[in-house]
């Protein structure tokens, strides 16, 4: 549902984010104030507009968006953001330009090394510990306590989240790099590697995942993942964190883009396959594709 249409009498209403506008030929304008049908026809375009409207708001509220880091996160879909029923952020998000990021988050998706930011220790604060999730990939609850606590970390209370099973990490891994290998034509690609299996999946793709377990409606609506599924419905997925150097408004740390710890810790071709595989499926989409 990117889009509510209504055809009638040479009219065309197009819901676009919940703004419609109405587009008729230059006759039809030229003729409507002075008919005698223009009251009936003004009060059609208000219902059908309403009536989009509403159709549309139900449509978000019903559904999930996940937040990236990435800049593709600009207006107006801040404003897109907060009719959503539910809002998950990942890491060390910004509120610092609502038109951008929006205002609004229900559920916060960590890890034991999240930087802290001002907006992220705000909403930590705010939220139920049932609503901050933790990604844990093995280690015991004594590790976490030491790395949250850690100078520049969230700063966040073992009492106050809530760890999400080690299935998100292991299960998952198994799926990210089962997409990576039926895209490739190597017999023996590198996600059959040792190494590369102990390597966990993004947090944000791990956020998505949770997403798809816990909300019914379909399609979960991302936006932000510029290095695994693009910058939006037409853009393909930028090479690792190559939109760190981007220069607009920041929506995460910029320390936490080093291309070195995804090395490391990831393989983000097994996360990009993966997303890519949803998207095709209709799981998840663009949040862009609601507005365009």
């Amino acid at each position: 549902m990117s889009a509510a249409k209504v055809a009638a009498t040479g009219t065309h209403l197009q819901d676009m984010g919940g703004d419609v506008s109405i587009h008729m030929p230059e006759y039809a304008r030229s003729n409507i104030a002075s008919s005698p049908e223009a009251a009936a026809a003004a009060a059609a375009v208000a219902a059908a507009n309403e009536s989009a409207r509403h159709s549309w708001r139900e449509h978000v509220r019903e559904r999930a968006v996940v937040i990236g880091g990435g800049p593709s996160l600009r207006a107006p879909l801040g404003e897109l953001v907060d009719e959503f029923g539910t809002v998950v952020r990942v890491n060390n998000f910004t509120l610092a330009h609502p038109r951008e990021t929006g205002a609004r988050t229900t559920h916060v998706v960590m890890h034991k090394n999240t930087k802290g930011t001002s907006s992220l220790s705000r909403v930590l604060g705010a939220l139920p510990r049932e609503r901050i999730l933790l990604a844990q990939f093995g280690e015991g609850m004594e590790v976490v306590k030491r790395q949250l606590s850690q100078p520049g970390h969230s700063g966040a209370s073992v009492d106050r989240i809530t760890a999400l099973e080690t299935d998100y990490y292991l299960e998952l891994t198994k799926r990210t790099h089962a997409a990576l290998r039926a895209t490739t034509a190597d017999p023996e690609p590198d996600c059959d590697d040792k190494a590369e299996l102990l390597k966990r999946p993004l947090t944000g793709t791990i956020a998505i995942e949770w997403a798809l377990r816990h909300i019914r409606a379909r399609p979960i609506y991302v936006v932000g993942f510029d290095m695994t599924i693009g910058a939006g419905c037409n853009s393909p997925a930028t090479d690792a964190y190559e939109h760190a150097k981007y220069d607009g408004p920041e929506h995460a740390a910029p320390e936490t883009m080093s291309k070195e710890p995804l090395k490391i810790f990831h393989n983000v071709a097994a996360d990009r396959a993966y997303l890519h595989k949803l998207l095709k499926e209709g799981s998840i989409a663009h949040l862009d594709s609601l507005i365009g």
